[in-house]
This record gives structure tokens, sequence and C-alpha cells, in this order.
């Protein structure tokens, strides 16, 4: 993913306004229609997507269609069962009637969502429009490629805030005709789909839509999407033999053209690698290739020539000499946030991302080439235990982890629920204190779901701890605040201890809750411009008076971006430890050999255009985390102090 984090986001807010549009093909379409419904004039264009459902018989007409409501589980389902020709109980089941069970059961069967998504969906729930697009794609029948192409990522600046394997949905939404490229440039796809999206989209597609999927031309590829796209999402058994054999004979006819290899590049085109999967990919020619990649050949060579203990060198080992040779490499740019992730430890370093694992339960960086723990995770293992943010874990059952990648250490921390393990750890004296301690833990490893959000009351005052900026925080603080404000109570308590960040657009979501339309809540600095993110509306909290914030040195980030602006905007008072000081935002690019590249793209910036790298934000009040013994006996002076903040 090569746009910066600023690029990514900054697109957000640049046009809020801007709508889904019918892509009208034929000007006949154009001609005076029905009005269907009372808030949909005959002379809009939604009513051209309208007439046509309505005609295909997968939309009734009625009073009103509020086109910009959120469209609920029960309708979307309904419709989008309809529009793919499925009779079954769904097709009799009222919109708002008693039957979501069969229409939800039925879009199962049919693959259109997942089991775990259903799982979740009640009949009034509403969607996301990356939910919607890739349901609609499902019913399409359309098969996503596994990579997307280099032409979608440059058209789409928000690709950061969408996992890795759903991008691919969306690149074949803008291929397919579903969306257009317009569109995608406002996309944000975490946001919820209006009636107006969704019945937009059904009819791009079934009007002038297209089964490609890909922007960019790959010709093994479109050879097995052509031979496989119509079954029903089922995964293509297209062997890596006859794959291998294909990419051969393209590569011997680029040899022979005489527009092939170094010219193609200069162009700008890309050369097809196989690869282990049956999907291939695609990515642009690298502009500044490595100056020292004919000595590392040579070095790589030799050793494998000539050195003495061959048998030594197995694959393992040579895979391991790569690897390490990568993240020397990364390490040595002097960047304490930018990491090489080795391939057989990326999809546990993406799996840990959904907040999901069996461990000891704490977020985790390099910090000048040493294993820190950047914030135990609430309630886990590892803060019960006593852990802090900024301790330096040393050994791992004994075993001195000086000069291991991150994840070789990760792999001796993590294991089986109800095992257990030991660390050496080395923890920094207090501010103006001596050497480092030298501490040991024995620590029971168990099952880690931490929730994004969780209310407490506590003498009549809410407490809201964040653990983490996801996709549900939005969704969980919206749930949670009627029930606030309902209480009407002298002020509320926001709880970002040990929150190390996650998604800045979260922390925008969240930030908008307290600040007025147009507010800045930061910036974002890259190599070539400094953009402000603003306020789209109104908060539902502007002007909610007492607010006081939690926070310690495993508060980064994200968090920090959220205390920051409220600081500077005079609406909060701050209790507790300095934060970390992380005024950074890192890209994970997924490369060639299945690893990732962890890498700093730009910072932030408060309102004010402070910088708190390094600096972290200081409290107004100043309390100490609580010491393990005052953990064991569930003291928590932090807390206690708020509260005395908040009521006082």
């Amino acid at each position: 993913m090569k746009k910066t984090l600023l690029a990514l986001l900054s697109i957000f807010l640049l046009t809020p306004t801007f709508a889904t549009t019918i892509q009208i093909q034929n000007p006949e379409q154009t001609k005076a229609l029905p009005q269907y419904f009372r808030d949909v004039s005959a002379k809009s264009k939604l009513n051209i997507a309208i007439d046509s459902a309505i005609s295909r018989g997968i939309l009734e007409k009625g009073s009103f269609f509020r086109p910009d409501s959120e469209v609920p589980a029960v309708m979307f389902l309904d419709v989008l069962l309809r529009d793919a020709g499925i009779e079954s109980k769904s097709r009799r089941a009222p919109q708002g009637g008693g039957e979501f069970s069969d229409i939800l059961n039925e879009a199962v069967a049919q693959g259109f969502i997942d089991e775990k998504v259903a799982k979740n969906l009640k009949f009034d729930t509403p969607l996301t429009k990356l939910r919607v697009l890739k349901a609609i794609i499902k019913s399409k029948k359309l098969l996503p490629p596994r990579y997307v192409s280099k032409k979608f990522r440059g058209i789409f600046p928000n690709a950061n805030l969408v996992k890795a394997k759903d991008l691919p949905y969306l690149e074949t939404a803008v291929a397919s005709g579903i969306i257009s490229e317009a569109e995608l440039k406002f996309l944000r796809p975490n946001d919820l789909a209006t009636r107006r999206e969704f019945i937009t989209w059904i009819y791009n597609y079934n009007d002038h839509g297209t089964r490609k999927i890909r922007l960019e031309t790959d010709p093994v590829f479109q050879r097995n999407q052509r031979a496989f796209r119509y079954n029903s999402g089922l995964k293509p058994r297209f062997s890596i033999e006859r794959r291998n054999a294909q990419l051969k004979k393209i590569r011997e006819k680029q040899k022979s053209s005489p527009r092939s290899g170094t010219q193609r590049e200069k162009k700008g085109q890309l050369t097809i690698k196989p690869l282990q999967k049956t999907e291939n990919l695609i990515r642009r020619s690298v502009r500044n290739p490595f100056p020292g990649k004919d000595v590392i050949d040579e070095i790589y060579d030799e050793i494998v020539e000539n050195y003495r203990f061959a048998d030594d060198l197995t694959p393992e080992k040579k895979q391991e000499m790569q690897d390490r040779a990568f993240s020397a490499l990364v390490q040595a740019v002097g960047d304490k946030y930018s990491v090489y992730i080795p391939p057989k430890k990326s999809a546990k370093y993406l799996n840990s991302l959904e907040g999901k694992f069996e461990g000891i339960g704490a977020y985790v960086e390099m910090v000048d080439g040493k294993f820190t723990i950047i914030a135990p995770i609430k309630g886990s293992p590892a803060e019960e235990a006593g852990l802090q943010a900024q301790d330096i874990v040393t050994k791992v059952d004994g075993k001195d982890v000086e000069g291991m990648a991150i994840g070789e250490i990760v792999d001796l921390i993590m294991g089986p629920a109800g095992t257990k393990v030991d660390l050496e750890i080395s923890r920094r004296a207090p501010q103006g204190g001596g050497d480092s301690q030298k501490l040991n833990f024995t620590i029971t490893r168990a099952k880690i779901t931490e929730p994004a959000v969780v209310l407490k009351w506590e003498k009549g005052v809410p407490i809201i701890e964040i653990h983490q900026f996801n996709n549900d925080t939005i969704k969980l603080l919206n749930e949670i605040l009627p029930e606030i404000l309902a209480k009407k109570p002298r002020g509320l308590v926001l709880d970002l201890r040990n929150n190390p960040g996650g998604l800045l657009s979260s922390a925008i979501d969240v930030g908008s809750l307290f600040l007025k339309k147009d507010d800045v809540i930061f910036y974002t600095q890259d190599r070539v411009s400094t953009t402000p993110f603003v306020v789209e509306k109104d908060g539902i909290l502007q002007n909610f008076k007492n607010i006081v914030v939690l926070q310690n040195r495993g508060t980064a980030s994200a968090s920090e971006i959220l205390i920051s602006a409220l600081q500077d905007y005079g609406k909060v008072k701050i209790v507790g430890e300095t934060s970390l000081g992380k005024g950074t935002a890192q890209n994970v690019h997924d490369l060639k050999n299945g690893g990732l590249l962890k890498l700093t793209v730009a910072k932030w910036l408060t309102p004010k255009k402070r910088w708190i790298n390094e600096k972290g934000i200081t409290p107004d009040v100043k309390v100490d985390n609580p010491t393990p013994e005052e953990r064991r006996r569930k003291i928590d002076k932090q807390l206690d102090a708020a509260i005395r903040e908040v009521l006082y």
C-alpha cells in the first residue's frame, strides 16, 4: 500500500456531501416516469433506479422511500434475494414482517453473507457500504481477484482503512460498473449504506454492468476468472503447474517481442511473477532499486556454494537468512516504529489486529531494537500480573531475546490458554530515578478478547472505557450515549489508559462526537503537504460539560489524537500520567514474498499544530499508575481522582 496514511484519510472530509448517482447510459431513461414514492420526485435520477427495481419485481412501491435513511438488513437482503431470482419464503416475507429469519437463512445459504456476519444481524440492523457492496458482488457471482491492481490503488485513497482481504471487492465493484471511479474516490466503506445507495448500485449493475473484476489486465488471472466466474463463489481449482506453464509461455512471448522486458518496465507496466497461490499479484515497477543488490547476491551465492557446513543450510535456514537481511534493512532506517514482518509471521500479525488470540494480552512494539510492552490489555493476564507500559522484555522462559525479531519473541510468549510463560523484564526507573529494575513474572496465558468500548457507572458518574479504535468503536459509543444523556450526569470520565490506538478514521469519528462542524481534529503531514481533518457535523456531546480523560504511559497514537484535540479546544481535564508520545502514523504494505512492511509514512499534529512525538501529553492532575499490590486490592487511585474532578 503505497499511498500515505495522510492521503488515505484526507479524502474523507474534502467533499462530505458527495452523493451516489445514477450512471445513465441511455437518454431514453430520462423520460418522465411515474412517481412511486412521495419523497422521490418523478424527475429525480434516483427514480430511474426505483422504476427499474419495481418493474423487475424486486421492490414494492409505497408512501415513502426515505432515500437517505440507513438501509435495514431485512430490506436489503429481501431485495437482493429477489434480484437474484431466489424463490423462497423470503419472497413472501413482508418488509417489517416476522419472516426475517427465513430471509437471513436464505442469504447465508446462497453465500451472499457470511455466517459470522449473520449471527450479529437483527431485523433492523443497518449495514455498512462495504458489506452491501460485497453482498451485491457475491449475488452477481463475481469472483474478486486476490490482490488489487496498481490503478485501483491510485484512485482509491482510503485503502488503509479497509482490511486487505476486502480491497478486491471494492475494485470489483468499480470494474464491474456497480460504482464509478468518481464515487470510489469519496467512498467511506465503513459508513452505513443508505437506501439510495443500495438501490442505485443494484441498478447500475443490472443496467450496464460487466463481469470485469480488475481495472488492469492480467491475462492469466482473467483466463482463470472466465473459467470459474460462474461457480458462485467457489475457489478456483486451477493447478499451479498449469498456471506456471502458461506464465512461462507469456514470458517467452514477451522476450521475443520488441516491447518486452526493460522497455515495458520503463512504460510503467508490470511483469507477472509466479506465486504460491492460484491468483497472481500485480505490482508496480520498483522506482528505487536497492543499490547493493549485486553484493547481496554475491554474499548469498558464496555462502550457498562454499560454506563448510552445507548441511546446516536447510530451506528454513535460507529463509531465515533472507528474513534477517530484510529486517536489518528496515531497522537501519532508524525509525522505532518501522519493522519488517516475515511471511510466516504476517498472518499472526494481521490476526492480532482483530483483537482475538491466545497469550498474555499485551500490545508490543520493537522500540529502539528492544521488545517493548506498549500497553497491557485491560483485564488480561499481563495486566493482572503487573506488566506496565514501557516494560522491556529481556528473557522469555530463560532465553535471552536480545537481537531476535519481533515475530520470534511473540512466538515464544504466545501459546495455548492455561499454559505458563516466564518473563524477565527491564523497567525504567520513575523520572529522576536511578537505574532500571530487573523484574521476573510468571504469567498464565489465556484467550484474549477485548471489547472496544465498556460503560461503567460509579457514584452516578459514567466511565466510558475505550480500549481500542476499530470499526465498531463509534457504533458502540452511539449505542451507550442515549443511556448516559438520559440520566443527565454531572459529567463523564473517558478512560483511555493502555489504549495503544488503532484506526485514525475511528479516532476522527469519536472526536467528532465532542466537537462542532468544521473544527479541526488533527493535521497530518507527509513528505509533501500538511492536511487538516475536520468535523463533518455538530457532535452530540459538543455542549457536554465536565469531561475528564484518564491516560497513562500506555495511551498512544489515535488515543493521543483524540485527547490532544479535546485539550486544544478546552473540552477536558486530563488525569493520570504523561502519555506515550507517538506522533507518527504507519502503513502496512504487503510484500511479494508474503511478508509485511510496517513503515512510518506521516506525522500528525494537534489542532494547534503541536507535535507531541516523544513528549506525550502532560496531564492536568498527575496520578501514578496503580502498583501491582493496589491492583490486587482493586485500588485505582487514577479513577478515584477522575471521579473527584467530575463531582467536585
